[in-house]
């Protein structure tokens, strides 16, 4: 038995003297150096924890925000269907046309197209022109998502709003709407 030579993982009272003696004690020994490296990889670790989370609830509050609007959407549609609620009167050119609490408007009808003009722009009446004519960025009916997402980053608060009631009155294009609200929220 004496030749045998005992290991650490076999001998219960060896794993207790590792864990609770000469663990510590190397600790003791090697603190001024451990430590600091120790604290510096748990706030590497804090860090990117922080990041994830910021991501995580930026988007998530993008995602709750459209699904908020898409079903207050289609409560009023349905509600305005069964003559429950009356449709919004189209304020007059010129006049204010409220702020972000106002209440979503529902999709306009398709009109089916004849010829080389869009369906959602047949139909539309001089007043839908004006207010096109006003947004701040030019020839908005004839761009794609593509086109008008990466031009909202210059705007200005009351032109991304502008923007905002204009796209839910008319296309509800949910790319940018989705972009119009993380630039109103801010920077997260």
């Amino acid at each position: 038995m004496a030749d045998e030579p005992e290991t650490a993982d076999s001998d219960p009272i060896e794993q207790l003297l590792d864990l609770f003696v000469y663990a510590p004690l190397g600790f003791v020994v090697d603190a001024r150096r451990v430590v600091p490296e120790l604290a510096e990889r748990g706030r590497a670790q804090a860090g990117v924890a922080r990041m994830i989370g910021e991501f995580a609830v930026s988007w998530g509050n993008t995602k709750v925000q459209g699904a908020v609007a898409d079903a207050q959407e289609q409560a009023v549609g349905i509600l305005q269907r069964l003559g429950v609620a009356s449709p919004e009167p189209k304020p007059a050119a010129g006049a204010p046309t409220g702020d972000a609490t106002e209440p979503p408007v529902p999709p306009a009808p398709v009109v089916a197209s004849s010829g080389d003009t869009p369906s959602w722009l047949e139909g539309r009446t001089p007043e839908d022109e004006a207010e096109a004519a006003a947004l701040a960025i030019p020839d908005y009916d004839n761009l794609s998502a593509s086109q008008v997402v990466p031009r909202l980053d210059g705007l200005t608060p009351d032109e991304l709003e502008a923007v905002r009631r204009y796209e839910r009155k008319h296309r509800h294009r949910k790319t940018i709407l989705n972009r119009v609200s993380q630039l109103q929220a801010g920077p997260a």
